[in-house]
C-alpha cells in the first residue's frame, strides 16, 4: 500500500506571493529573505529550511503546508 508524504513545491511560494500582490523585490524586503535566495526557492534551485518556510508563511499570512504537495511513495 502506498503512503503519501508532503514535499516542498517551489512554484507555490511564487503563486501565493503574487496572489498577495507582492513582487519578488517587495516581498524580499518585508520578509527579510534575500532577493536572490527567494528567486532560488521559487525556481526550485534551493529548498528553504523549516524556519525560513515559517517566516515566509507568516509574512504571507498562510500555512507552511500551503507550500507543499502530497506525493505517493
Amino acid at each position: 500500500m502506498a503512503t503519501a508524504t508532503r514535499r516542498f513545491d517551489p512554484q507555490k511560494i511564487a503563486k501565493v506571493r503574487r496572489e498577495r500582490g507582492y513582487s519578488q523585490r517587495s516581498f524580499a524586503r518585508i520578509s527579510g529573505v534575500p532577493l536572490e535566495t527567494l528567486r532560488q526557492y521559487e525556481q526550485g534551485k534551493a529548498t528553504p529550511s523549516v524556519d525560513r518556510l515559517i517566516t515566509i508563511a507568516d509574512t504571507l499570512g498562510c500555512r507552511v503546508d500551503d507550500f507543499t504537495t502530497e506525493v505517493e511513495q
